[in-house]
């Protein structure tokens, strides 16, 4: 029988994982929980089995293995664990019982582990087997369960910190360890930080924990960069390998070949994901094969001390900080870190350049994108060459691409990185000086420090070899300052001088964007329909270039200016033009600035109640990103409308949730001139107040629009008659915006509301199950299949399915992807054969589609808008 494996604290965070798991290990042979050391394997194997009692009538049987010594033949040692005479004794003695084997912490007798579970499957069709281990055991029919770290909290927000399994474990740890501390904001951003840096590791987080009765979450962080020495057990409690985070990765490297010690050295000098390019770059042998590469990782993959992340057609690799912090500590103690460091710096060098090369041709989602991705790495480059170059030319060049990650919420990052190598190389005549000068302006611009952001453009503007984009940067970023300011001519002229420097040396994508800041600045001052004829030109000649990013930022400006001409028709064409464009990539700026233009239009066509569902999404969206900015312009757009509805209690309060500084808005709020004309006095916090957003959420959760209203009583935010509401259902960027009965709602997006739609459209009609499982056109028949063709589809529908649900199951994007895409082809050829109720049917005729088609429209639009 099983020997009680210990459960001495509360079990957090884990309930999905517990669920699945449970299911897993009654439906396959064999599961094995693969994850890093101290990410609590053993533990959610101990609550599984907790719940699994009645699923095996022959008995739970546990071995750990951690203190079993590294050998070809365990078998006795684990026969003696379980009490047996031997391993044969075991087998015969399951017989028909279902029973469940566990075998704890395999990763240091991985081979002779593997070899006893394949023993047992094949000789004991009764008995199931779950192992947990750093790395998979390699035996046919092993399904993996990856384990990853806890959740952490995007923001110090309380209602945040309470849910987030990381800060809730560290908290539960704390108070059992006997701590207290003073509940104040600085604390929780401190926790909130901690968790984030100890990357949700549940063994860091309750070492961490442990320390919690001397030290407060604020002294905890500042002491995090010596982790090692900070998190251990001074009591001999639980294993050894877990008494300290060090302990724990030291049992993970030392099973490591020596040339994959080397290498994993090596990749502590990443501080952001990397792909197998970079890494064949600076961590692999002169001359390596890069295929060696690609294995080294996967085996570093296979061994959790190294994650992997598929994003459409690209792998990336990241370390979490704690390892990352552990294989810098070994490649300085042997003297490796310098010549590491050289090759990161010329590495990444070389990514600047591509990023910069493919910014002069257009700027696509691929090319932000890797910028973002690419900026902590570039930072450390810029460090190191901080630390170790006479000059300034690589670290100038390492600022340029970072320009790109401005203005989507990094804008900080770079602006100290460039006072970083400013102090460093004050004065010089090295290439690329004029132009960190400029990306220096525009990071500080945006930071909000708009007099050193002046002073560093006139530096730019003012140098002998300033080139093009030292110019053009540096007009931009004095346009911007000049609209922040007031004086719309002045940012307009700016704009225009940068723009013709960008068509004069023939820079397409910053022609397109400063085209649309010289159209928004002279549109709000005066020519309204010539600025809109011009936005309209530039988001047509975006789209062909493919310039995504540009062309959103055409539609969304078009949308601003067409709300301040009170055209809100025209404004949601244009919005939802720009949404359907965001659907198709990430673009992190422009995903919030059309959810607040979203609540912004919801309010002016419904009125200030019904919006307020968009504006709560709105606010959490860019609270969550720390994007102080575009969270000033939420909260103000948000409190002038609430004003024009006379709600001066919501304006107030939203006022006072405006984080306090000098916020510099790429394009303005809408009627703020609402403000200034009511006077609305608000309290202003001295720092970013997480109870001054809350009071904001529960006032927009609690405050419900009526039920009813008629066209006499209701009224817009304009003071414009309105009919009652109408029922909506409509896709909103990446959810969907629900209104019934005179309340509205944002939801995410889910395969359960693209049925609905389905199902609206075509009113009084049979839809066969089929459709709504792969979004089949029954309108277009198609050929005829026979009936044992429909059964091998429908079998392998099947199989796909289950596959499908266990790749998701065990994390493995890829596998899910490639069985989604062939049950997505299966079902296509379907979609041309079968007809409603599953009948084989020939195709019909043109005529009959077209009538099929108008039918279903006509119909949808009474379902969808009535």
């Amino acid at each position: 029988m099983m020997r009680a494996m210990a459960r001495t604290s509360t079990f957090i965070g884990r309930d999905h994982e517990r669920g699945r798991l449970a299911e897993l290990v009654q439906a396959r042979a064999m599961v094995t929980v693969v994850g890093p050391g101290g990410i609590g394997k053993t533990r959610l194997a101990t609550e599984a089995c907790a719940q699994l009692a009645d699923a095996f009538p022959g008995g739970i049987r546990r071995c750990e293995l951690a203190q079993v010594a590294a050998r070809n033949d365990i078998e006795a040692e684990i026969a003696g664990q379980l009490g047996v005479p031997s391993l044969e004794a075991m087998v015969v003695g399951v017989g028909d019982e279902r029973t469940l084997l566990v075998l704890d912490n395999c990763e240091h007798v991985l081979g002779a582990a593997a070899r006893v579970a394949r023993r047992v499957i094949e000789d004991a069709p009764s008995l199931h087997l779950l192992a947990t281990s750093r790395e998979p055991l390699g035996v046919d029919g092993e399904h993996l369960l990856v384990l990853g770290p806890l959740a952490v909290p995007a923001t110090a927000d309380p209602s945040e910190l309470a849910h987030a399994p990381a800060t809730r474990l560290f908290e539960e740890r704390a108070r059992a360890a006997g701590a207290s501390w003073e509940t104040s904001e600085e604390q929780r951003a401190a926790l909130a930080e901690l968790c984030r840096r100890l990357d949700g590791v549940p063994l860091a987080l309750e070492l961490a924990a442990a320390r919690a009765r001397s030290l407060t979450p604020v002294e905890l962080l500042a002491l995090l960069d010596r982790r090692f020495d900070l998190l251990k057990r001074e009591s001999p409690v639980g294993r050894a390998r877990h008494r300290s985070l060090r302990a724990a990765i030291d049992a993970s490297y030392e099973l490591l070949e020596a040339g994959e010690q080397t290498f994993f050295r090596a990749l502590g000098v990443f501080s952001g994901p990397f792909e197998a390019s970079l890494a064949h770059a600076v961590a692999a042998p002169p001359d390596a094969d890069p295929l060696d590469t690609v294995d080294m990782l996967s085996r570093l993959v296979d061994r959790s001390l190294l994650t992997a992340e598929q994003q459409l057609d690209v792998t990336r690799y990241r370390l979490l900080d704690s390892l990352r912090h552990y294989a810098a500590e070994k490649a300085v103690a042997r003297g490796e870190w310098d010549a590491i460091n050289e090759r990161f710096v010329a590495a990444m060098v070389a990514v600047a350049d591509r990023i910069i090369t493919s910014g002069l041709e257009r700027w696509s989602p691929d090319v932000f994108h890797t910028a973002l991705v690419q900026l902590g790495n570039l930072i450390a480059a810029g460090d190191a060459c901080i630390a170790a170059d006479r000059d300034a030319t690589r670290a100038f060049h390492l600022l340029l691409p970072a320009w790109t990650a401005i203005h989507q919420g990094r804008a900080p990052e770079v602006a100290a990185l460039s006072d970083r190598v400013l102090e460093r190389w004050p004065d010089g005549d090295e290439p690329f000086r004029p132009e960190a000068y400029a990306v220096a302006a525009n990071a500080h611009l945006v930071a909000g420090k708009l007099e050193r952001a002046r002073t560093l453009a006139d530096r730019a503007l003012a140098h002998p070899s300033a080139g093009a984009i030292a110019r053009l940067v540096a007009l931009r970023t004095l346009g911007i300052a000049a609209r922040n300011n007031r004086d719309l001519a002045g940012a307009a002229r700016c704009f225009a001088a940068a723009r013709g420097v960008a068509a004069e040396v023939g820079m397409p994508p910053f022609e397109r964007e400063l085209t649309v800041f010289e159209a928004w600045a002279r549109g709000v001052r005066d020519d309204r329909e010539r600025a809109l004829a011009v936005l309209d030109d530039a988001a047509r000649r975006a789209a062909e270039a493919a310039d995504g990013i540009n062309e959103v930022w055409a539609r969304l400006v078009s949308a601003q200016l067409l709300v301040a001409g009170s055209r809100f028709a025209e404004a949601r064409t244009a919005l939802d033009r720009a949404r359907r464009l965001l659907d198709g990539f990430d673009y992190p700026w422009g995903a919030k600035a059309s959810l607040r233009l979203e609540a912004v239009l919801t309010a002016l066509e419904h009125g200030w109640h019904a919006s307020h569902a968009a504006w709560r999404t709105a606010i959490d969206r860019t609270a969550a990103a720390g994007d102080l900015p575009e969270l000033s312009l939420t909260l103000r757009s948000a409190a002038a409308l609430a004003l024009r509805a006379g709600d001066r209690d919501a304006a107030t309060a939203l006022l006072a949730a405006v984080p306090p500084g000098v916020h510099v808005d790429i394009l303005a709020a809408l009627f703020e001139e609402d403000l200034e004309a009511f006077g609305v006095e608000a309290p202003r916090p001295t720092r970013t107040s997480s109870e001054a957003l809350r009071r904001v959420r529960e006032l927009l959760d609690a405050s419900q629009p009526p039920r009813q209203a008629s066209a006499e009583t209701a009224r817009s935010a304009t003071g414009a008659p309105r009919a009652a509401a109408a029922s909506v259902l409509r896709r909103a960027g990446d959810g969907w915006s629900v209104e019934f009965a005179g309340r509205s709602a944002q939801l995410r997006h889910a395969k359960g509301i693209d049925d609905l739609v389905r199902l609206l459209a075509r009113p009084n009609h049979e839809v066969h199950c089929l459709e709504l499982m792969g979004g089949l056109d029954l309108a277009d028949a198609g050929p005829g299949v026979d009936a044992q063709a429909r059964r091998a589809y429908q079998a392998r529908v099947r199989e796909l399915q289950d596959e499908i649900d266990d790749a998701r199951g065990a994390n493995d994007v890829a596998r899910a992807e490639r069985a989604e895409a062939e049950l997505d082809a299966i079902v296509e050829q379907l979609s041309q054969a079968f007809g409603l109720g599953g009948r084989a049917r020939a195709t019909g005729s043109a005529a009959e589609r077209a009538r099929s088609g108008a039918h279903a429209g006509q119909g949808g639009s009474r379902a969808l808008t009535s």
